[in-house]
């Protein structure tokens, strides 16, 4: 009989698990001319489209189920970077992201704060 180690099998239990994390992008892309302008929509329309949400001006989020997922999805973001700026990506754990502190020097009608309460686990 083989005997196993407690850390083994936590590993094995987590193994099957759905490990969540987000992606944060955040960029920086000139705006001086119009070529300047339509890359930078190019580039936002891009995020928007492989289901990265606005954050706040220049800074997007976007859910991933794994490692791999993310990986994927930096490959793309990767593949449709501008020709000029400063573009940064950022991995978070879902429970790191939920733990975001928000704050605000007065309350808005813009928005609402996002918790880990508002997403739908489908």
């Amino acid at each position: 009989m083989q005997m196993r180690s407690r850390r083994q099998e936590r590993l094995d239990g987590e193994r099957g698990r759905i490990r969540f994390m987000r992606i944060v992008v955040m960029y920086d892309l000139p705006v001086a001319d119009a070529q300047d302008r339509h890359e930078y929509s190019r580039f936002r329309q891009f995020l928007v489209g492989d289901g990265y949400t606005r954050l706040q001006n220049s800074v997007y989020t976007r859910l991933a189920v794994d490692t791999k997922n993310a990986e994927a999805a930096i490959s793309r973001l990767k593949a449709s970077l501008p020709e000029a700026g400063l573009v940064q990506v950022l991995r978070v754990s879902e429970a790191s992201f939920c733990s975001m502190l928000t704050l605000c020097g007065s309350p808005s009608d813009e928005g609402h704060f996002v918790t880990g309460e508002d997403f739908i686990v489908l």
